[in-house]
């Protein structure tokens, strides 16, 4: 996908969500799939703690670690079929550690580019352009 192919206004919200996320990222991880979604994150413009799912460890495992340091996190994984599945599994793993799992990024952006992209890593595409807003 071409950089300029959207609306104003897309960009304009898709810069809103994510400087919302930002700040929210300040105070609480946001748990990605990959280190390319890190990355993309981190091109964007979040400082915070960023969690990766995919160490090596089994989820029961990563859960566990993760509500031994946090009360909250904020989940961003694919909003296609298998990051589907997976926020629904580490949801339930993380909620019954005693987790509170926050999805209003995660919504916000599948809502917003349903159609558009599918994956975390594709929002590096709106690096340069929401930047220029």
């Amino acid at each position: 996908m071409r950089q300029g192919k959207y609306s104003q206004s897309l960009y304009e919200q898709l810069q809103s969500i994510l400087e919302e996320g930002k700040l929210n990222n300040l105070y609480h991880p946001i748990l990605v799939e990959g280190k390319r979604d890190e990355s993309t994150l981190r091109a964007l413009g979040f400082e915070g703690e960023i969690i990766i799912l995919n160490q090596g460890k089994n989820l029961v495992e990563l859960a566990d670690e993760i509500a031994l340091k946090h009360h909250e996190v904020i989940l961003l994984l694919d909003w296609d079929r298998k990051g589907n599945m997976l926020t629904k599994k580490v949801r339930v793993l993380l909620t019954d550690a005693g987790v509170h799992c926050s999805l209003w990024l995660w919504r916000k952006l599948r809502e917003l580019l349903s159609g558009h992209i599918s994956t975390v890593e594709e929002l590096g595409i709106f690096e340069s352009s929401i930047k220029n807003i």
